[in-house]
């Protein structure tokens, strides 16, 4: 009788140990649960929100001993967009890196453009913004890709608590491993993190690109710029004109 205890003892053990060593192995390559959803909070509105452009040309690794690199030419690329909304009112500023300056004013569904340099500001449709940087919309619509599946995990990042999102990340990589983790988000096409408690955008990348987001209180108010007003003034008048019936020859 004791010998057959032991005998089963014997069998058990190693039995045990290799169960333990089999789920450790895979709690450490499961998936992080994912928090509640939403993922990404709708822009307020009313709402002031800034984004910071900078690109893969800026992002080079600089080789030690190797002679400075003449500065990228980015001319034409964007550095910034400011988007403010205030009741049916928003302004978009965007800066270009060599300075130059592109706005647009919507009012209700009419968008009204004009460039550095110009004094006429051209007139057009909301509906046919799309997904143009220069969109005013809340939702942030380029960013699909944030999912569930896409979760990586919570790391503190530029003074947030961040939920990281990546998709087709791979299955061994551990974001607490901070040398991984930079070499992984240094190439990887998509990559966001949001903040944990806003769950507003920090920072999004996207091709190399990388979008910092800094959101701020907006305005009490935000009226049409005087010279707006006035162009509108007279376009109402040109039209009455236009409209106006010729008058009788008797």
């Amino acid at each position: 009788m004791t010998y057959r205890t032991l005998y089963i003892s014997g069998l058990l053990l190693p039995a045990l140990i290799f169960c333990a060593v089999n789920l450790h192995s895979q709690e450490a390559t499961s998936k992080p649960t994912p928090p509640s959803a939403p993922f990404i909070q709708k822009a307020p509105s009313p709402g002031q929100w800034t984004i910071t452009f900078s690109y893969p040309e800026e992002h080079q690794p600089k080789v030690a001993g190797a002679p400075a690199a003449p500065p990228p030419d980015l001319s034409g690329r964007i550095r910034t967009i400011t988007v403010t909304k205030v009741k049916d009112i928003a302004h978009v500023e965007a800066i270009r890196i060599e300075d130059t300056k592109l706005e647009e004013w919507h009012s209700g569904t009419t968008v009204y453009a004009k460039t550095n340099g110009t004094d006429i500001y051209a007139q057009g449709s909301e509906m046919s913004e799309g997904n143009s940087p220069m969109s005013t919309s809340s939702e942030f619509q380029d960013m699909k890709w944030v999912t569930a599946e896409s979760y990586l995990g919570t790391i503190k990042y530029s003074g947030h608590d961040c939920l990281i999102f990546a998709p087709n990340a791979p299955a061994t990589l551990k974001i607490s491993d901070a040398d991984a983790f930079t070499k992984f988000v240094a190439t990887a096409p998509l990559v966001a993190f949001i903040d944990a408690e806003t769950r507003y955008p920090v920072e999004v990348r996207t091709g190399g690109v990388y979008r910092d987001y800094q959101f701020s209180d907006p305005p009490n108010s935000l009226p049409l710029p005087t010279d707006l007003v006035a162009q509108i003034k007279e376009g109402k008048r040109q039209a009455d004109l236009e409209h106006q019936r010729a008058p009788r020859p008797y």
